[in-house]
């Protein structure tokens, strides 16, 4: 029975990742790739299992396509970018907290605090063309 459970954990993560995959697919080869690097880094330092790095990977993915959209579209309106970057990073650690158990949750508390860990620093470094992270 356990077996039935984690098989349809399984394929219900995979389906919802086509699902992010399909919405942003016209997300800029940026955002993947600083999606992408933040995933990994998050791997390690909160030492993911393999079904948390997936809906880790797709909440970042959604919170930097977002980002990104976000400086775009509030690029001359530096109060409603901010109230825009702090509703996506609170919906993004609200969804985190669904996936994560309480001691990695902890260590991302601290995650977020390194250059590597600094999102926005990065993703504004990508729209600059700038890859390397902040520092």
């Amino acid at each position: 029975m356990k077996n039935f459970f984690s098989t349809l954990l399984v394929i219900t993560l995979l389906g919802t990742s086509s699902t992010v995959n399909s919405v942003f697919a016209q997300s800029n080869p940026e955002a993947d790739k600083t999606s992408a690097m933040v995933s990994k880094k998050m791997l390690q330092v909160l030492r993911l299992n393999e079904l948390e790095y997936i809906k880790v990977k797709e909440l970042n993915l959604a919170r930097i396509s977002k980002m990104t959209e976000a400086l775009t579209k509030y690029s001359h309106d530096q109060a409603g970018l901010e109230t825009k970057l702090t509703e996506i990073e609170r919906e993004f650690e609200a969804n985190l907290t669904e996936v994560l158990k309480k001691e990695s949750f902890l260590r991302y508390a601290d995650f977020k605090m390194t250059p590597e860990g600094d999102v926005l620093a990065l993703v504004k470094n990508a729209s600059a063309g700038n890859t390397t992270p902040a520092k």
